[in-house]
C-alpha cells in the first residue's frame, strides 16, 4: 500500500471475532481461595518452602561480597537495637 493511496480507508477494518468461549470455571473464587490455604499449611508444603528458602539464603550469602556481609551485619545490628528499645 503506498501512503499517498486515497482509498486505503474506505473500508472498514475487520474486527477480531471473539474466538472461541471461555472454558465454565470448576471452582467459585471463594472455594479456590479455601484451598489455597490448606495447602499452604500441609507439612510437605512448609517444608518444601522452608528448603527453598534455605537454598536461597545460602545462595545469597555466597554471592555475598565482604563489603556486602559487613553492611548486612552493620544494618541487622542497628535493626536489633532499635527492636530491642
Amino acid at each position: 500500500m503506498i501512503k499517498t493511496d486515497t482509498t486505503a480507508h474506505e473500508t472498514p477494518l475487520k474486527k477480531r471475532g471473539p474466538g472461541r468461549p471461555r472454558k465454565a470455571q470448576k471452582q467459585t473464587p471463594e472455594e479456590r481461595a479455601a484451598y489455597q490455604r490448606a495447602y499452604h499449611q500441609r507439612p510437605e508444603v512448609i517444608e518444601r518452602r522452608k528448603a527453598y528458602q534455605a537454598r536461597y539464603r545460602a545462595k545469597r550469602k555466597a554471592q555475598e561480597t565482604p563489603d556486602e556481609r559487613a553492611e548486612r551485619l552493620e544494618y541487622d545490628r542497628l535493626w536489633r537495637q532499635e527492636k530491642r528499645a
